[in-house]
């Protein structure tokens, strides 16, 4: 057996030493740093330990901790501007799709609060939903439109194809001024055909079937 000289052997311990001192440190740094949590305390550790086992991991708890932080700032602010710049930073972040689900809950509430504002007609309540197809606010939108298209004027009924566009003609010449669309829709048999106007609200098929009635017409007001 080949004894070292005391001083190699006195070195040998040193390095020993110092590695397993060295060890320790980073050990105990990535303790305090995975206990603190922060990009800082991450940091802190990446500087002294760069090339430790640990450097990887400190390095994704640094991105995921900023992608949170950007996350946490937008929903503080709660703006459409706000959730743009977190995604505008972390178009790929952990909360990415949360972030344009909710901006696209913003724009759809603004979108509804301007078709109201626009005096919540038909026609403003259906561009909203073709944009909008889904959500609370569509709901309430196919309420709104079903009471503004719930009702009609029923002004005949025929027996056949014929007879019922010849009607609608008449009809139409008639009273055009009052009913700008007069349709042909058959029954749920199919044996009878209607003369109905488009959908309105209640209000306005009693008005128009009031007008028409004067005229000595037959009218009623139907639900469609």
């Amino acid at each position: 057996m080949k004894i070292q000289p005391p001083a190699i052997a006195a070195a040998a311990l040193l390095s020993l030493a110092v590695a397993i001192i060295g060890c320790s440190s980073a050990m105990s740094d990535w303790a305090k740093a995975a206990n603190e949590n922060t990009v800082s305390s991450y940091q802190g550790f990446l500087a002294a330990h760069p090339k430790d086992q640990h450097a990887s991991e400190a390095q994704a708890m640094i991105l995921q901790l900023q992608d949170d932080n950007g996350w946490a700032e937008a929903r503080d602010t709660g703006t459409d501007a706000a959730y743009q710049t977190y995604l505008q930073r972390y178009p790929q972040g952990t909360h990415s799709g949360a972030a344009r689900d909710t901006m696209t809950s913003i724009d759809r509430a603004t979108a509804w609060k301007t078709a109201q504002g626009e005096g919540g007609t038909a026609a403003s309540v259906q561009a909203f939903l073709q944009k909008y197809p889904t959500g609370p606010e569509a709901d309430q939108a196919k309420a709104k439109l079903k009471d503004l298209t719930g009702y009609g004027v029923r002004l005949a009924r025929e027996s056949s194809d014929v007879k019922a566009q010849r009607k609608l003609s008449q009809l139409k010449a008639r009273f055009g001024d009052t009913l700008h669309d007069l349709v042909v829709t058959p029954d749920a048999s199919g044996k009878s055909l209607f003369i109905d106007s488009s959908g309105m609200t209640e209000h306005e098929a009693e008005r128009a079937c009031d007008a028409i009635k004067h005229k000595h017409q037959a009218c009623q007001v139907v639900r469609l």
